[in-house]
């Protein structure tokens, strides 16, 4: 033994720990899920999801009893959690209270979807998607005012320009992490263009 060098050694001893470890402590693969879902979902959906292909009418039988449990477990988490904010709210508790609701809420996440060329794909850049927002309210404004296509017959009087001033301002005073409007365009997206 002595006549090895010690990072052999340690090496050896290194590989003999990892296969102890493997063999002794079963990792537990993880996956992301919600709060509420109980261990029976998710077997159930790991059943559903060894089923694979094949019987139709046992996926479906697997899926509708996942979906039943996954509801189950949701309600009565959901319950749980509004007794334990009462409790709080009725014994004075602000801080846990507070806490709990915070816990509970979780935190907004503003889905952005992605800006496309003209050739449906997506830009990532901040710069090119400036670029192609500019390109797509030019073309907005460029149509033919005469063209009945555009106004269906109906033709209104023209409103004045919008001045520089007056963007700067809107995107100013834009309120952050908010539902996107009709138009689907999230407000984060504005406040990119802004700068």
């Amino acid at each position: 033994m002595s006549d090895r060098v010690p990072e052999e050694l340690w090496m050896e001893v290194h590989d003999i720990v990892q296969q102890a470890v493997i063999k002794t402590i079963t990792k537990k693969k993880k996956c992301k899920k919600a709060k509420w879902v109980s261990e029976e979902a998710l077997n159930s959906c790991e059943k559903r999801e060894a089923k694979g292909k094949g019987e139709k009418e046992r996926n479906t039988h697997l899926n509708a009893e996942f979906q039943r449990t996954a509801r189950r477990d949701k309600k009565a988490f959901f319950s749980d959690q509004c007794k334990e904010i009462e409790e709080n709210n009725r014994m004075g508790n602000t801080r846990d209270l507070f806490k709990k609701i915070r816990d509970t809420k979780g935190t907004f996440h503003a889905k952005m979807s992605t800006v496309k060329e003209r050739n449906d794909m997506g830009l990532t850049e901040a710069e090119d998607i400036k670029k192609r927002w500019q390109e797509y309210t030019e073309e907005l404004y460029k149509k033919d005012l005469h063209d009945p296509d555009n106004y269906n017959g109906v033709f209104s009087l023209l409103e004045p320009d919008i001045l520089e001033y007056e963007v700067k301002w809107a995107l100013g005073s834009i309120t952050m992490n908010k539902a996107s409007g009709g138009d689907g365009i999230p407000v984060e997206l504005f406040q990119i263009l802004k700068r």
